[in-house]
């Protein structure tokens, strides 16, 4: 029964969608098609459609993404930093994890600027690298959840863009930090970090 619902709803969602492009066709263009013709076509889209057929197995697998936090699999530290905007004001959060997943420190503050996101990270990456350099911690895995800093990060030496050579000279003052890595995260990992960046701006 399951089945032949979902073929229904399959033939009749393809169904709808040609008498409303025939409705077009007639208004626009004078062109009207019987209706045998649009149910041919609604029968061969939805076979060759396979991507969007809610009958078949997909042909683009389903992807597992990480939508928590995860200790680190050997005995580095993990920092995880966020940034919030509301208004002119920014906040961000740092927080220092071990690999059993125990907070060792934690660090939140806010000033007032007017900045895109992406800079608001890149001034968060710089209080966690700080963060870090008190702490003299040398082993590290940093976790944003921006994905352009991310990218930024990864291609600091070849980005000429003005971020990335601000990412470019950061890199090269870290030569404290031996062994660091820079991953990017589902914001999902993030929430701590996105909740005390909230509060810091909303308590201030």
């Amino acid at each position: 029964m399951g089945l032949l619902d979902k073929k229904a709803m399959a033939d009749s969602s393809a169904i709808l969608w040609n008498n409303w492009n025939n409705r077009n066709n007639m208004l626009f263009r004078g062109k009207e098609e019987t209706s045998w013709v649009i149910w041919e076509r609604a029968k061969s889209l939805r076979k060759e459609f396979c991507i969007h057929n809610i009958i078949s197995r997909p042909i683009l697998p389903i992807q597992n993404a990480i939508k928590k936090w995860e200790k680190s699999l050997n005995d580095k530290m993990k920092i995880n930093f966020d940034a919030t905007i509301i208004n002119d004001k920014i906040g961000f959060n740092v927080i220092e994890r071990d690999s059993k997943g125990f907070a060792i420190s934690e660090s939140c503050g806010f000033k007032e600027d007017k900045l895109q996101a992406e800079w608001a990270e890149f001034y968060a990456l710089k209080e966690s690298i700080k963060v870090a350099r008190s702490l003299n911690i040398a082993n590290a895995i940093f976790e944003t959840d921006c994905a352009s800093l991310a990218n930024k990060i990864k291609n600091w030496r070849v980005d000429i863009t003005i971020i990335g050579q601000r990412v470019n000279n950061l890199f090269k003052s870290m030569d404290m930090l031996n062994n660091v890595k820079f991953k990017w995260v589902n914001s999902n990992c993030n929430k701590a970090m996105n909740f005390l960046s909230n509060y810091a701006i909303t308590n201030n």
